[in-house]
């Protein structure tokens, strides 16, 4: 599963899943989040190659990336008006 995988899986599960990679989006935004994810983890350092995904065109990125935006920003509104 790649980062973008992971942390979308994350954000559109119900309820949403706290990942370490959603707190970096966060806190920093997507570059934040990018810089993150061209850095070796610790916790996978002996993580076998995977092949790679079926590449989206540019559209559908875009579509993904504004699903995701806008489920944490769901999220983020209801947790601030829950407390």
């Amino acid at each position: 599963m790649t980062a973008y995988e992971a942390l979308r899986a994350a954000v559109m599960a119900s309820p949403p899943v706290i990942v370490a990679e959603l707190g970096v989006v966060l806190r920093g935004g997507v570059r934040a989040w990018m810089a993150v994810c061209h850095t070796p983890s610790p916790a996978h350092p002996g993580a076998p190659p995977r092949a790679p995904a079926a590449e989206l065109s540019v559209e559908a990125r875009q579509r993904e990336l504004v699903a995701i935006w806008a489920q944490m920003a769901a999220t983020i509104s209801a947790e601030v008006a829950h407390g």
